[in-house]
């Protein structure tokens, strides 16, 4: 009996040059906003390649890399499965990478881990053979749930959309009757979702083919009819995202719709990874620290003997790795 060993493409979406490309059979580095750059990365794909929206990567921000690997599946080598990561977030693929420190996480009480830069200890553990060991068993990968109670303690997910920087709330309804109009269908998830405080973070995805496309459809069609009914020629840098904090929303809503709808479809939740800078700023906010915990007194001192902890903690990840 012949086993199916299904094609893989995962695209790295990198903005700029802080972390280094990966490419293996699997892995690609994909430069997207490419139509806007001011230099194409020459060991990197390019969103601007094909049909593409890279010139709106301001406001789809990696979203552009999903819509490119959509329209474009022929420059990947038409693969089984389709998957998107950051340049700093990775899924965790292998169980047996060590973890820095499980109390120290990019979102408080996430299942994502700060880990330093990326080097060859961290490579040796990323090897195509962890990735293909998840499929074809399964369907779609995807982080861990996040719960925004960690966040915004009896907040929902209207609440979680205003705390991105610049974006308003009538943004945010307007995407709710968006979905409610283009997928009636969608309609008890979207109301459990936004009702609710639980997300899949970070647009980070794989799925089999034939549920990307379905993705696609749904989350382009979407966000395709926001972008024409708002005029954010005038919204500052940071608000021009909104399109992509939403697209983070559509994977959640479409996973919810395939957990009610369709029981045969296999999900699998992994932690994921965060690679800090090498040159964080947060060195000297550790010595300012360290002198309030030294001189302060009562519950001030308690505060940043807390806050001191944390963060020399979350600094000491950066030594974790000795190539």
């Amino acid at each position: 009996m012949t086993t199916f060993t299904p094609k893989i493409k995962i695209l790295i979406a990198h903005c700029n040059r802080r972390c280094p490309a990966l490419h293996t059979d699997i892995l690609s580095s994909i430069q997207v906003g490419s139509a806007l750059a001011s230099q194409l990365f020459p060991d990197m794909l390019h969103d601007n390649d094909g049909e593409n929206i890279s010139i709106h990567n301001p406001k789809y921000c990696e979203l552009t890399a999903v819509y490119w690997a959509w329209k474009n599946q022929d420059k990947l080598g038409n693969p089984d499965y389709i998957g998107l990561m950051h340049d700093r977030r990775h899924f965790l693929f292998n169980p047996q990478l060590p973890i820095p420190n499980t109390q120290v996480t990019w979102l408080d009480h996430s299942s994502v881990y700060m880990f330093p830069p990326i080097c060859n200890k961290y490579l040796s553990y990323l090897t195509d053979d962890s990735i293909r060991s998840y499929f074809p068993t399964n369907d779609i990968m995807i982080l861990k749930p996040y719960d925004n109670e960690n966040r915004i303690p009896n907040g929902n997910m209207r609440d979680r959309f205003l705390i991105g920087e610049g974006v308003t709330g009538n943004l945010f309804d307007m995407w709710v009757e968006t979905v409610r109009e283009l997928f009636p269908d969608y309609i008890p998830e979207l109301e459990a979702f936004t009702k609710g405080h639980i997300e899949h973070l970070c647009s980070m995805s794989i799925m089999r083919k034939d549920l990307f496309e379905q993705y696609c459809q749904f989350q382009f069609a979407v966000l395709g009819t926001l972008d024409k009914q708002i005029d954010s020629s005038n919204f500052s840098k940071p608000k021009k995202r909104f399109l992509g904090y939403l697209g983070e929303f559509m994977l959640s809503l479409f996973i919810m719709k395939l957990r009610n709808t369709r029981p045969d479809v296999r999900i699998i939740e992994v932690n994921g990874v965060f690679f800090m800078p090498q040159d964080s700023p947060e060195y000297h906010q550790l010595t300012r620290y360290r002198i309030a915990k030294t001189l302060l007194w009562g519950k001030l001192r308690q505060k940043y003997q807390r806050k001191y902890k944390e963060l020399s903690d979350k600094l000491a990840v950066l030594n974790f790795f000795q190539d």
